[in-house]
């Protein structure tokens, strides 16, 4: 017998790692946590961002019905519910797919978004 992690969460440790390697020696000026999340049909990570009463969630997962690697972003606050899920808004405003060979792509995009936030950037305008 064999115990295996989901496909989606494999996913999604490739791209902590990278993000992980990407950020640490930055400077942050915010707290960042990551956790799981599974909606029955995807499960990924969950990265929540604090920064001076502003949040960042970013949620990361394998797509249900193909190999594409998915992205949500939301800045707004109650985005994110107790189970670490996104809700409609977020989902629909800041999907973004990737193909499965772009993990690095998406890892780069991610400590991006992080390293911006951390600086002040889309303090005004979010999605």
């Amino acid at each position: 017998m064999e115990i295996k992690k989901s496909h989606g969460l494999q996913i999604a440790e490739k791209v902590i790692r990278r993000v992980a390697n990407r950020i640490k020696e930055s400077d942050l000026d915010c707290e960042v946590y990551v956790d799981t999340f599974n909606n029955c049909r995807e499960t990924g990570y969950v990265y929540k961002v604090y920064r001076k009463n502003k949040q960042l969630y970013i949620w990361t997962f394998e797509h249900r019905m193909s190999d594409d690697i998915i992205k949500v972003v939301s800045f707004r606050e109650g985005s994110c519910d107790k189970n670490n899920m996104f809700d409609d808004e977020a989902y629909v405003n800041g999907y973004q797919h990737y193909k499965p060979n772009e993990i690095k792509v998406l890892a780069d995009d991610i400590a991006r978004l992080i390293c911006d936030f951390a600086d002040g950037e889309y303090d005004e305008e979010a999605l």
